[in-house]
């Protein structure tokens, strides 16, 4: 019997500290995360509308695509909104920040958070991939052999990535043009 007892008595001591600790370091680790997600979206909001004196954030409806929306002002003069969306990507979840102008065109694509194949899927972050929906309106689509008006040529090798982008785009419009009043 004490050949049973004394192991598990021991795997559960060391159980209990590796629990102990992994919460631990849970706590200790997670405002500064929290700190840190926060800096890189502000930074990335600032490089989207860089005119922009603040944002105020706006409340979203959980269980969409938008997580997050944002309105840019200069002075009392509103600027554009940004949203924030996710996106199902290849590999997993693609979150991105979305500018809008006041006229409904896009100012910006700006992926902040994606686990696509480097060299693949990853390349969807890139501007020569992203600044081709600056201006664009409407519903947007993917081809692979040049894009042109409401279509955006897909990144090379893929294509399931570029269209995960370009329907969290069009999430980010549709959502933009039911709310863009409120």
């Amino acid at each position: 019997m004490r050949e049973i007892t004394t192991p598990a008595l021991a795997l559960l001591i060391v159980t209990v500290i590796a629990a102990a600790s992994l919460g631990a370091v849970y706590e200790i680790t997670k405002e500064p995360i929290a700190h840190q997600r926060e800096q890189t979206r502000d930074a990335a909001l600032r490089e989207l509308i860089p005119a922009a004196e603040g944002f105020t954030e706006r409340s979203v409806p959980r269980g969409r695509a938008v997580t997050a929306w944002f309105i840019a002002y200069r002075g009392q003069e509103r600027l554009g909104h940004v949203l924030s969306v996710i996106a199902a990507g290849y590999e997993g979840p693609i979150d991105m920040l979305v500018a809008v102008g006041q006229r409904g065109d896009i100012l910006g694509v700006k992926i902040v958070r994606c686990s696509e194949t480097p060299g693949l899927g990853a390349e969807a972050g890139k501007p020569e991939f992203t600044n081709q929906f600056i201006g664009k309106r409407g519903r947007l689509t993917v081809t692979k052999n040049g894009g042109g008006g409401n279509e955006i040529d897909a990144v090379a090798a893929a294509t399931v990535t570029s269209r995960a982008v370009a329907d969290g785009v069009n999430a980010a419009m549709e959502f933009y043009e039911a709310n863009r009043d409120s």
